[in-house]
């Protein structure tokens, strides 16, 4: 049984966990090719893995001074950069701590340890290279009530346009 291109990230049969045969649909195209149908409790949990779409945004200048007044404590702000450890290293944000989006279904593991103890007033910045990554973990905090979050506008790239500093 192979899945069919509409199958999407579930595509590799290896990958998939044991379906039940009512969540594969024969394809009308290709003969002997099945679509993955997701249950509505699926797809409305994972709905915050689809990385493009509208979100608030603050600018690079606004979240250099944010950055500052998190570094001096005059800030209870939280800046997440969910760039991969790698790129993290290479230069950040002052101020912000890591926890990668990739891959996605480790992201809730790697972030809550950042919001343990935190109210679900804070307000949290998301930062990845091109905002799409962030796109992604604000709607996961969104779901889980954060909704005073917000991601940098055109990412890590504008930040690095402007020549804004950063450390490494």
């Amino acid at each position: 049984m192979q899945l069919c291109h509409r199958g999407a990230a579930l595509q590799r049969a290896s990958t998939l966990p044991r379906v039940r045969p009512s969540t594969l649909l024969p394809c009308p195209r290709v003969r002997g090719h099945y679509h993955f149908r997701a249950s509505p409790s699926y797809s409305t949990a994972m709905s915050w893995l689809w990385t493009f779409g509208s979100v608030p945004e603050i600018d690079a200048v606004a979240l250099k001074e944010k950055s500052e007044a998190v570094v001096g404590g005059s800030s209870e702000a939280l800046i997440i950069d969910v760039r991969t450890a790698g790129e993290y290293t290479a230069g950040h944000i002052a101020g912000s701590k890591n926890a990668s989006f990739l891959p996605p279904w480790g992201f809730a593991s790697r972030v809550k340890p950042l919001l343990e103890g935190r109210p679900k007033d804070t307000e949290i910045i998301c930062i990845c290279l091109s905002a799409h990554r962030s796109i992604g973990a604000l709607k996961w905090l969104k779901q889980q009530g954060y909704e005073n979050s917000f991601q940098l506008k055109a990412g890590m790239q504008d930040w690095r346009a402007r020549k804004l500093p950063e450390d490494k």
